[in-house]
């Protein structure tokens, strides 16, 4: 017989569970769960293909040969790596096929040695840090060009140490600036919509946007929003192309992919080098960015990288980005009135 909630608050909880199927797996997003049913899909066509089995029945309870798993990962991940997949593909079959039968975690090391020395053989490239100077660049540019939106994004991301995805899935209610806070309050708060370490950490996190210019700036751009709007309103796509015009606009080289060395992802360790440097404090710089531990924290800050990164500049590049940072202020100043006169955004580079 199916159990029965047996008093007010039993039923309550019952009534809010209704619906929801619990997952006797880690914490995971849906989205990844979808993503490791491609991979397994992946995984089972080519066992199919090359060693005459299925995954289900490599897989069958009670009948699992550990050691056959792992030759058959192994093997998998040498022709993916001969065909040019990513790394990243390969580590995430290896933890789709544990989460199908977690008895295997302790059973495939070999497994994870191929992903290892994969690793070793082809090294994961980190984004870059942004430094100070090409942000504040990037944002008084933004303003004079009237994209106020972009321009609060990019700062605050960056003052927050925020992930980009969190600010794009963030809210107006989600931002607590200092008018909508308690007297005295000067720095901004970002609370974090399903922040990504909720499953081993708080699961309600916040970001602390500061100092006080860079909070000005959201202030003016977010405050008449509705609460239910969204901060940025339209696609990632386009503010990923958004940022590419900055880039391009300063004169900062592209590679020869055609990309360019900074982007989005950019904006995190970059605030974190700055902070690091500014507090010589791992701990408040850990706090700020809500890393586990401060381990992880290193492979975001790239100090000498940051340092040495005018180096690489060419004089016409340098003297834009230093006459932008030189006029930021005053410009700073002007676009906030701008706001507050509802002057549109369209007309913006006609008034400078």
């Amino acid at each position: 017989m199916p159990m029965r909630p047996s008093g007010t608050g039993e039923a309550e909880r019952a009534e809010r569970r209704s619906g929801v199927v619990l997952q006797a797996d880690r914490v995971v997003l849906q989205q990844t769960r979808d993503r490791r049913e491609i991979l397994l899909t992946a995984f089972d066509t080519w066992l199919a293909e090359n060693c005459r089995t299925t995954l289900e029945a490599l897989l069958e309870p009670g009948n699992i040969d550990y050691d056959e798993v792992a030759e058959m990962l192994v093997a998998y991940g040498k022709d993916m790596y001969q065909a040019g997949k990513s790394y990243g593909r390969f580590s995430e079959t290896i933890n789709a096929v544990t989460a199908k039968r977690p008895s295997l975690r302790r059973n495939i090391a070999v497994a994870w040695d191929l992903a290892f020395n994969w690793v070793v053989d082809e090294p994961h490239e980190h984004n870059a840090a942004m430094p100070l100077s090409v942000m504040i660049a990037c944002v008084t540019l933004s303003l004079l060009w009237g994209w106020t939106r972009e321009a609060a994004i990019i700062s605050m991301t960056w003052s927050g140490v925020l992930r980009i995805g969190e600010v794009l899935a963030s809210r107006r209610q989600d931002l607590v600036l200092p008018e909508d806070a308690a007297p005295g309050q000067q720095a901004a708060l970002l609370m974090i919509r399903a922040p990504k370490t909720r499953g081993r950490a708080a699961r309600h996190q916040s970001s602390r946007i500061d100092p006080e210019d860079v909070v000005r700036l959201p202030s003016a751009v977010f405050r008449p929003l509705a609460p239910s709007a969204l901060l940025w309103h339209q696609s990632p796509a386009t503010l990923r192309r958004k940022f590419a015009c900055l880039l391009a606009a300063l004169g900062l080289a592209q590679r020869r992919d055609g990309t360019f060395q900074f982007s989005l992802s950019s904006l995190r360790p970059g605030g974190a080098t700055y902070w690091l440097a500014a507090t010589e404090d791992a701990e408040i710089v850990r706090r700020k960015g809500r890393w586990l531990s401060t381990r992880v924290l290193e492979i975001y800050l790239q100090e000498a990288s940051v340092s040495t990164y005018d180096r690489s500049l060419s004089l016409e590049t340098k003297s834009r980005i230093k006459n932008l940072c030189n006029v930021y202020s005053s410009v700073l100043e002007k676009a906030i009135f701008f706001k507050r006169t509802f002057i549109p955004e369209t007309i913006w580079p006609q008034l400078w």
